[in-house]
């Protein structure tokens, strides 16, 4: 996995920010700027990687997702830069500037039940019968690698890194950190009484990219095919916890 990130990162180049990596006094670490990143998020980077790997004959037929985030925001972004036509689905809980958003970057929106698993599974009946390729937020090797490249830029900005804490909801962002992380220390962190991933204190074990409690601001679908675990070692812990 590593190898695809590093290819991902250099066909990149030149479409996603390389974010900065500063000290922040208030949290006694370094902080990553995603925020700075086009639409804001590191869901730019995966997006992008996956749609750039598209074939010209499937890239022309469009993208789809599913997403009442920032996934469907940087779906929309990396179509708009490839020139391609993008449909984001969503949940009736879509925030209505995340939805102007994702539309004023040229998606086209279309609503899908009261919870984002009936809108995956809308997203996903659209692609099979139109026949084009449905991006998962995480599910899917491709975006994995784009998401990885945050942590190919870190170990650039500061080579002697060892360890980093990733915030975990599907598992894209610290799947693709482990994998580009070589030896340095990965720990999965969620937010106090965050329901969707369990704390597994103690546990080291990978956990699934699946998870069906984790994508994208709420419940999601899985099915054969789905990348069954991410790499992610070391323990993953609730803010708050201590040792």
């Amino acid at each position: 996995m590593k190898a695809e990130i590093l290819a991902a990162h250099e066909r990149l180049a030149g479409y996603v920010r390389e974010t900065p990596l500063e000290w922040s006094a208030a949290v006694g670490a370094f902080l990553k700027l995603e925020h700075l990143q086009h639409t804001g998020s590191f869901k730019f980077r995966g997006a992008s990687n996956k749609i750039a790997m598209l074939p010209v004959e499937q890239a022309a037929k469009g993208v789809i997702t599913a997403s009442n985030g920032n996934h469907g925001l940087g779906v929309a972004a990396a179509a708009r830069a490839r020139g391609i036509a993008a449909g984001v689905y969503v949940s009736s809980h879509v925030s209505p500037a995340k939805a102007r958003r994702i539309a004023a970057m040229g998606a086209c929106i279309h609503p899908a039940g009261d919870d984002p698993l009936t809108a995956e599974l809308a997203a996903r009946r659209a692609a099979e019968e139109s026949g084009r390729v449905y991006i998962s937020p995480y599910n899917d090797c491709d975006v994995i690698a784009g998401q990885g490249t945050v942590a190919v830029e870190m170990q650039r900005q500061m080579p002697e890194l060892d360890a980093v804490f990733v915030a975990v909801g599907g598992g894209g962002l610290i799947g693709g950190s482990r994998a580009a992380n070589g030896d340095c220390r990965v720990l999965a962190g969620k937010f106090a009484g965050d329901v969707r991933m369990p704390a597994g204190r103690g546990d080291r074990g990978g956990r699934r990219a699946a998870d069906p409690l984790g994508i994208d601001g709420g419940r999601a679908g899985t099915r054969l095919g789905d990348v069954r675990s991410v790499p992610a070692r070391d323990r993953s812990r609730r803010a708050g916890d201590r040792e």
